[in-house]
């Protein structure tokens, strides 16, 4: 249920949108992105009201919302900029990761193919749904309900679901073991 922070009803927390963020009642845009745009871009309240589709009221309202907030709106940016900078941080990381497998690939082939076949191995490795189904034989829905069940540890990056490949074995590789078994015939 939405709650109203302000006497005449501009803006809004909503649990769950904007991460519990107060916003303009009705919208998705947050009080602290229209404080962004007037107090740091230097925009106008009437630009920002016609840029966004909103009245000047509404605008209004957001900024009275961060003068009498400032504290709140201003963590809100360090956060972001935190963000931001691991973000970044990251990025820079990988790239400099895949030019120096680049360059290993390039001078030794051969220890490059080790170092994929470990990488595949490695129980700390993030696997995909396409990749444990290939792997285990299995169906991608029946990967998909065991993480959404819980049944098998797993976490969502976007639309699809990353499982440890320790977690996959753990739970679907005695799978592969059992249907070995199960399939022999005993011998008198």
């Amino acid at each position: 249920m939405a709650q109203s922070d302000s006497p005449d009803n501009h803006i809004t927390r909503t649990p769950g949108l904007r991460g519990g963020e107060p916003h303009i009642t009705g919208r998705h845009i947050s009080v602290e992105f229209i404080a962004d745009l007037y107090l740091n871009h230097h925009l106008s309240i009437e630009d920002i009201a016609q840029n966004q589709g909103l009245t000047l009221a509404q605008i209004h309202a957001a900024l009275a919302y961060t003068y009498d907030h400032l504290g709140e709106i201003q963590a809100i940016w360090h956060e972001q900029e935190r963000l931001s900078a691991t973000d970044a941080a990251s990025r820079q990381q990988t790239a400099e990761r895949t030019r120096l497998e680049a360059q290993l690939a390039d001078r030794h082939p051969d220890r490059h193919e080790k170092l994929i076949g470990l990488r595949a191995e490695d129980p700390r490795r993030d696997m995909t749904v396409p990749e444990i189904a290939a792997e285990f034989n299995l169906t991608e829905q029946a990967i998909r309900k065991a993480a959404k069940n819980k049944a098998v540890p797993a976490r969502k990056a976007g639309r699809d679901w990353l499982i440890k490949r320790a977690d996959a074995l753990a739970y679907w590789g005695g799978l592969r073991t059992r249907g070995r078994i199960s399939s022999r015939v005993a011998q008198p």
